[in-house]
């Protein structure tokens, strides 16, 4: 069933931002002055989507959303997957991305892999976008940017972050991230799926015993708004804890817009 547009879709000052992950698939229409206009998302909770399942999401949803038929000054496409791998800039050979990908992630010689640098870093994000649904946006939106979500949350918190060290947790739909840093560095970024609350408060603990840093004392932020049970787990554990209200699946779209 088609729903009524619900703006006006010859206007041209409109941006959109796309998320696409194997748990789901959502999208953000706002003015260019930041306005938020309307929002959509679809999860499958825990089940993990294929690729082409994905596709056929993404593909009903352009054909219900009249919305997404608008004229769009900015486009942005998130990718959230664990196919991607961070090289420091001095390492990197452009002829060789497959090889760094190869230490974590399981290429096929199928794949395309891109890369980009993070702001004001040393540090290439290499990552693999699903290039059926890339090919599948471009005939439906034209040009469009697309950059992978580790890229998004990292110099977020770098931007954000200027004293001693802090540990940044963003979860989402059965998979979270955990981004350590230190200043304006980097110390350690890992991406997790979960099943259960025990399972992100156990990697947030070993992630910060990796870098010997005490449970009593380091400051915890959680980026996404969480259940309460999840944060009552947690402050259990972790004393420093500080709460977000901010919804999930607002983030990435607002980091990516930049609003």
């Amino acid at each position: 069933m088609t729903s009524k547009p619900v703006f006006d879709i010859q206007i041209t000052t409109y941006s959109l931002s796309i998320q696409l992950s194997l748990n789901g698939f959502s999208f953000c229409i706002a003015t260019n002055d930041g306005k938020i206009i309307t929002c959509f998302s679809e999860s499958k909770n825990n089940d993990i989507l294929t690729e082409e399942e994905l596709l056929n999401k993404v593909i009903e949803t352009f054909n219900t959303k009249p919305e997404l038929q608008a004229s769009f000054q900015t486009i942005e496409v998130i990718y959230q997957n664990d196919l991607f791998t961070l090289v420091p800039k001095e390492l990197f050979d452009i002829n060789n991305k497959s090889e760094y990908l190869n230490y974590s992630v399981k290429t096929l010689v199928t794949d395309f892999i891109t890369h980009d640098p993070i702001t004001n870093t040393n540090i290439i994000n290499i990552f693999i976008p699903y290039i059926n649904i890339n090919n599948y946006l471009i005939d439906q939106l034209g040009e469009f940017n697309y950059q992978h979500s580790s890229k998004l949350l990292i110099e977020n918190v770098l931007n954000n972050n200027r004293n001693t060290e802090k540990v940044f947790v963003y979860v989402s739909n059965g998979i979270f991230e955990v981004i350590i840093t230190k200043d304006k560095e980097l110390l350690l970024f890992n991406t997790f799926t979960y099943k259960t609350n025990e399972d992100v408060l156990y990697y947030i603990l070993f992630c910060m015993e990796q870098l010997s840093l005490s449970p009593n004392e380091t400051e915890v932020i959680l980026l996404s708004l969480i259940d309460e049970d999840l944060y009552t787990l947690i402050y259990t554990y972790i004393r420093n804890v500080t709460k977000s209200n901010e919804k999930t699946d607002l983030i990435l779209h607002k980091l990516a817009l930049k609003i």
